[in-house]
């Protein structure tokens, strides 16, 4: 389904809704400049490959925020978590970040949050006194140096 940006008035079409639209202009070609014939036998694998794609793991996708009970349409960007019984994709928002905390990749059951202190480097112990606690990720150390590193 499209939706109209409540601000902007710029009217966003489905995948389907495109996937439709260029195999119309390829079924009559007469209709089109051969450019626009072109652009349709270009998108048309791409938009079919968008289409086919099964959702098993977790993926980021566009839709329109009023499923999220906003007050007007704009696309919002969420990700794909799981499907029902009859098929429909569970999505979950995706905001811009509000908060301090940096959960780890490999133990997402733990994050790092804002309260930060020097101590002294006596006072570091083992950490095999923590049970299930796995080493950081690269990105995990790329998120802990965007947000807790000083900058020069």
């Amino acid at each position: 389904m499209s939706f109209v940006h409540g601000k902007t008035g710029y009217t966003y079409y489905s995948v389907n809704e495109k996937l439709n639209y260029y195999k119309k202009m390829i079924n009559n070609p007469r209709s089109v400049s051969s450019e626009d014939l072109l652009k349709a036998k270009k998108r048309i694998p791409e938009l079919e490959k968008l289409k086919s794609r099964s959702f098993e793991e977790p993926t980021l996708i566009v839709t329109n925020d009023k499923h999220f009970k906003n007050g007007i349409s704009k696309p919002r960007v969420a990700v794909v978590v799981d499907k029902d019984a009859k098929g429909k994709l569970i999505i979950a928002s995706v905001n811009k970040r509000t908060t301090d905390s940096i959960v780890l990749d490999r133990t997402p059951d733990r994050q790092v949050d804002s309260r930060i202190t020097s101590i002294d480097r006596s006072e570091v112990y083992e950490t095999k006194y923590v049970s299930n606690l796995n080493p950081l990720t690269e990105y995990d150390k790329i998120k802990m140096n965007n947000r807790y590193k000083k900058k020069q």
